[in-house]
Order: C-alpha cells, then sequence, then structure tokens
C-alpha cells in the first residue's frame, strides 16, 4: 500500500469531516417496518406449565402483532420491565408500506428484496419478537414436554403472526421445535451473562433474509449486549455476525432494529451474514454446512475473489493485532492502513468498530490531531449505524472528535 494512497485516503477523511456537522451521528430511521408499540408489554399468565416454565401471552403487544414467551415468573417480570419502543415515540419510527418485498430468490428459496432506494444507516425494520423461549428449558427438557409447552405458547399468538412464525423455513426435524433451533436468536434479558435470563428471540421478519459473505445489513439489540446468534451456533457475538452483507441489527429492550449499512438498490436482495464475515471462505462453508447449504454468494463461488478476500482477511488479523499490543513496527499511519484494508474487502458491517476506532486512536497515539479527529468522525457515524447509539466506543470517539488533547491516549507513543 503505497504512502501516496494512504495520504489521499487521509485527507480525504479530512475534507469529509470538514463538511458534517458533528451531530451526524444522531440519524432518523427512515425505513423501519413495524406497526408502533403504542403500549407496554402486559403479558397474561400463566397459562400451561411444566415445572417452574409457564407460558406467558400478549396479544396486543407491537400494535397486535403478538407475542408468546415461554419462561420462569422471574423472567416474565423482567422482561416487563424492559424498555419497549411505544407510544408517539415508536410512531416516529414506523413508515409503511416496507421497502422490501417477498419473493422467490434462485438458488435460495424465499427472500426479502427491495423495492426502492435504501440508503447507508436507514432503519429497514423495527419489531419485537413473536416467541421468547427459556433458553436452559430449550436445552435441557424433554422433547415430549417442550412439544407441549411450544404448540401451547403458539396458540396463544394472533392468527398472522402464528402463520408468520410457522412458514419459517426449519431443518433437522418438524414443528415449533426445529423453527426455533433454526431461526431464532439467543439473547439474555439482564443485559449481562446470566444463563438464567437467557433466551432464545424468533423475529419471523428478519429470518426472512437470506445469508450472504459480504452482507448489506446489521443488527442492533439494545440493551441485552450479549446477544447470540442462533444462526452461528449460539457463539457469535452480535456485531461481529450479522455482520449482514448491508444490514445490522440493534435491539432496544426486545426490540430488533434492522439497519442498512450501505446504500441499496431497487431490486437487490437483502442478506446477512449467518457466520463472522473475516473466518476464511473454508472456514465460512463448514460453519454453512451446519444450516443444510453451501453458499453460493458472489465472494465464495469466485475462487480468485475468495483467495483474495482469504488473503485480506490474513493482512487484517496480523495488522490488528499489531496495533492492539502496541508493536513498535506500527506507525501512525498504521491504522489508516488498517481501515483502507477493510474498506477494500468490504467490511461494512465492521469497519466502525474494528477500524476507525483503532485508527482514530492510533493516530491519537502518535499525537497526529488531524487524523486522530478525522477518524473519530468516521467511527462515530459508522458505529451508529453498526451498532446503535448505545454503541461502546461512542463516548471515547466523541471526546476524541471534540478535545483530543485531553483523550487518555494523547501522546502515548509520541512521548515513548
Amino acid at each position: 500500500m503505497t504512502a501516496i494512497r494512504l495520504l489521499l485516503a487521509f485527507y480525504s477523511m479530512v475534507a469529509s469531516v470538514a463538511a458534517c456537522p458533528l451531530s451526524l451521528f444522531s440519524t432518523t430511521p427512515s425505513y423501519p417496518i413495524s406497526r408502533p408499540h403504542n403500549r407496554p408489554l402486559q403479558l397474561t399468565g400463566p397459562h400451561r406449565c411444566v415445572d417452574n416454565v409457564c407460558v406467558y401471552a400478549d396479544p396486543l403487544y407491537g400494535g397486535g402483532s403478538g407475542i408468546a414467551v415461554v419462561t420462569t415468573a422471574e423472567n416474565a417480570a423482567l422482561l416487563e420491565g424492559l424498555p419497549h419502543h411505544r407510544g408517539a415515540a415508536a410512531t416516529t419510527h414506523v413508515t409503511d408500506p416496507p421497502p422490501f418485498y417477498e419473493a422467490y430468490v434462485a438458488g435460495k428459496g424465499l427472500g426479502l428484496v427491495a423495492n426502492s432506494t435504501i440508503r447507508r444507516g436507514d432503519q429497514v425494520m423495527l419489531h419485537g419478537p413473536t416467541l421468547l423461549v427459556h433458553w436452559e428449558t430449550h436445552a435441557k427438557a424433554a422433547g415430549a414436554q417442550l412439544d407441549g409447552l411450544y404448540e401451547a405458547a403458539t396458540q396463544r399468538l394472533p392468527a398472522a403472526a402464528r402463520r408468520r412464525f410457522q412458514r419459517q423455513m426449519h431443518m433437522g426435524g418438524s414443528g415449533v421445535y426445529a423453527n426455533i433451533e433454526t431461526n431464532c436468536f439467543r439473547l439474555f434479558l439482564d443485559g449481562g451473562r446470566d444463563e438464567a435470563t437467557g433466551h432464545l428471540g424468533c423475529f419471523p421478519a428478519a429470518a426472512r433474509l437470506n445469508h450472504d459473505c459480504r452482507p448489506k445489513y446489521v443488527p442492533h439489540l439494545h440493551h441485552l449486549h450479549h446477544l447470540h446468534l442462533h444462526c452461528a451456533v449460539h457463539t457469535s457475538t452480535l456485531f461481529v455476525t450479522t455482520n449482514c452483507r448491508s444490514l445490522h441489527y440493534h435491539v432496544h429492550g426486545i426490540t430488533q432494529t434492522v439497519v442498512a449499512v450501505r446504500d441499496i438498490e431497487p431490486g437487490d436482495e437483502l442478506t446477512v451474514s449467518y457466520v463472522d464475515v473475516l473466518l476464511s471462505r473454508a472456514e465460512r462453508q463448514a460453519r454453512l454446512r451446519d444450516w443444510g447449504f453451501a453458499c453460493a454468494c458472489a465472494l465464495c463461488r469466485n475462487d480468485t475473489a475468495a483467495a483474495e478476500r482469504d488473503t485480506q482477511t490474513q493482512e487484517i488479523l496480523a495488522l490488528r493485532a499489531r496495533l492492539d499490543r502496541g508493536d513498535p513496527s506500527t506507525t501512525a499511519n498504521s491504522g489508516i492502513e488498517l481501515a483502507i484494508l477493510y474498506e477494500d474487502a468490504r467490511l461494512d458491517t465492521l469497519v466502525g468498530q474494528q477500524a476507525y476506532t483503532r485508527a482514530a486512536l492510533n493516530c491519537a497515539l502518535f499525537a497526529e490531531e488531524a487524523c486522530a479527529v478525522a477518524f473519530a468522525h468516521k467511527a462515530m457515524e459508522a458505529l451508529v449505524v453498526e451498532a446503535g447509539e448505545q454503541a461502546g466506543d461512542l463516548a471515547s470517539m466523541w471526546r476524541l472528535a471534540t478535545s483530543p488533547q485531553t483523550h487518555w491516549a494523547w501522546g502515548l507513543r509520541a512521548r515513548a
């Protein structure tokens, strides 16, 4: 990577910052899809129980979309206390009709296709789960007991919501259990890692998003900071995953938001990645085989492109590790180089969290003010798209953008 390219990229960053106000990361969503939540969650029940796990429901939740929950009484109370999008605030996030439609996609089955232009940062979906089930119970209870609980839970849903749930593609069996295994996300109601509050959340609309190794969307789940994706075999933490091709999710309370991470044109399929996009092609293919399909996205089916991407990934991981350990070989330009590698690899769902933030901090370490400020602005804008307004690094990047010389990282390498 030439020094000229680094300098051009750097001055481009500075120029873009000069033209943009600091408020650019406080974006107004344009394309959510959901009914407004005009009331807080009000669960009825218990309706049917096995030991201390029971069925609860609220058929009016989400403007009539409804929700059914299989959990303990303690978790039901915790769930009702979570923040929810409701009332006037929620109605400002809703547009109808949505900017996509359901269609058959060759080689994939049903998927979602854009019917209008969607811009980077636009919210595409905003909705609560149709079904929440207690994780420990799902993992340990006998099949017959679960079948009865799950059937009772789905019968508590409004008819339209029940049909949407039942229409989801699933593998490895039939019935509600197989549907949950295939389509639902693992999350924790307490915002921590307490297994007792762990649940699987089923969002049928998001489950229609097919896989792509260069996703367009990212999912955000606010306050449930340790969300794990069931589609990643319960091991990939959100914001590394559903690194969608152009989408990203987040959840506020139990409300899931799906956000575009780059511009999408009419006719483009809306996609997410079911696995970590920084895996090699061989590793991605191996994990996706657990889902019963071989990925045939543009990146995977082109041997040359796949090999180039694997090489890029190794370069990224090596440089990232050198930056993180403060390797003496790194310079003020090393963070800029990392950002360019992410951009070249089209890692749109990770570039803010993993590249721009590192570039900003690295420039600060070397007391390079213009560079640090430029990348801090880039990081803030990207972080909101990738992880929502609760993104962990936003406060640090704000300090670096507005008062760089008071940031904890300022000049640490310059003085060494």
